[in-house]
């Protein structure tokens, strides 16, 4: 594109802070992971741009690791926003970081999605929450759209990951299939680069700003392939284009 995105939106996702900094998270310093990845994705940031993060924030739920990230993404100067994940507390991050429901900016409609399930590593949309995106695509049906949401909906073709899907995801997709606006579901949990289409939407994930999971594999295994974040470039005509930045 020869003109300028009208908002470019930046995720991270799956920082696995805890409560004392040093603690090691599958062999990683996340702190130090995490504010490596941060000061590169800065230089990626566009005026006005939003920063998304899309769960697992901390490790262990605690008070202490949202505080701490809460000012390091203040460093970053962007306006961010969180969702959880399966190892986060819902309620504690929501009293400690941003965690909006929908965003309107630029001519774009971003909505952020809770699918955690208490004391599980998979997750499930509520039905009052496909309510709402109904509600909310229909109030603006020719705004375009992203989702962001912690869990995939798809298969991500790791058999071990893929227990850890959305259980209802084919409610998500029913619900998603009737609306043109939709450009992209855009999700973490799987701590590895992903761009696949199913049914007719576009599915991203993106690293972890720690370690990273080894793509297809039937068990849990690491990658030893950098941490890293996406940039989303979104375009007044409805067009976006994204890619990954390893650090």
């Amino acid at each position: 594109m020869n003109t300028p995105p009208v908002l470019r939106v930046l995720q991270a996702s799956d920082f696995h802070l805890c409560a004392d900094p040093d603690t090691l998270t599958y062999g990683t310093n996340t702190d130090q992971s995490l504010c490596s990845v941060l000061n590169v994705l800065r230089e990626y940031a566009l005026p006005d741009g939003l920063l998304i993060a899309t769960g697992d924030l901390s490790q262990d739920g605690s008070a202490a690791s949202y505080d701490r990230l809460g000012l390091i993404l203040q460093r970053t100067g962007l306006e961010f926003c969180c969702l959880p994940g399966n190892h986060d507390d819902a309620p504690r991050m929501r009293a400690s970081l941003p965690c909006p429901q929908r965003i309107r900016r630029a001519g774009w409609h971003v909505i952020l999605l809770d699918t955690t399930l208490p004391d599980s590593p998979g997750g499930s949309i509520k039905e009052s929450d496909l309510l709402h995106i109904g509600e909310w695509l229909h109030e603006f049906p020719n705004t375009p759209c992203l989702i962001f949401m912690h869990h995939a909906a798809v298969s991500v073709a790791s058999p071990w990951l893929d227990t850890m899907r959305i259980d209802n995801a084919d409610n998500l997709l029913n619900c998603l299939a009737s609306f043109d606006q939709i450009k992209a579901v855009v999700f973490g949990h799987v701590h590895q680069e992903l761009d696949i289409h199913y049914r007719g939407i576009r599915f991203l994930a993106c690293p972890s700003t720690c370690a990273q999971f080894l793509p297809k594999s039937a068990q849990f295994a690491l990658d030893p392939i950098a941490p890293g974040f996406r940039w989303i470039d979104l375009y007044g005509n409805g067009h976006m284009e994204t890619g990954i930045v390893r650090v």
